[in-house]
């Protein structure tokens, strides 16, 4: 996915992307994850976004089988889901990009 150019938009980009112990939203100007205290994100949203990444970190352990809550396309609709409620919360200062499977 490929994102525009910061200056360009005036938007901050996040990208909602799973990587293994790791909060899973990136700073798309830095290889770097964003932490949780730097957004204005509601305590239910990230607790949905640390199961979301768990289930991920899971499944690595499991050598990539998927056996949690309706598999790899439950997985990657939640991912989606959770970009929709993300840019919500974020607002208009910020545009999300979901980098799911």
């Amino acid at each position: 996915m490929e994102a525009m150019d910061e200056q360009d938009s005036g938007q901050k980009v996040v990208r909602l992307t799973a990587d293994r112990g790791a909060v899973p939203l990136w700073d798309t100007d830095q290889p770097e994850a964003l932490s949780w205290e730097g957004l204005p994100l509601s305590p239910r949203l990230q607790a949905e976004l640390r199961e979301w990444s768990d289930r991920f970190d899971t499944r690595l352990a499991t050598r990539f089988r998927w056996e949690a809550r309706g598999g790899q396309h439950g997985w990657e609709a939640d991912g989606r889901r959770l970009a929709t409620w993300l840019q919500s919360e974020l607002g208009s200062g910020y545009r999300v990009e979901y980098d799911g499977p």
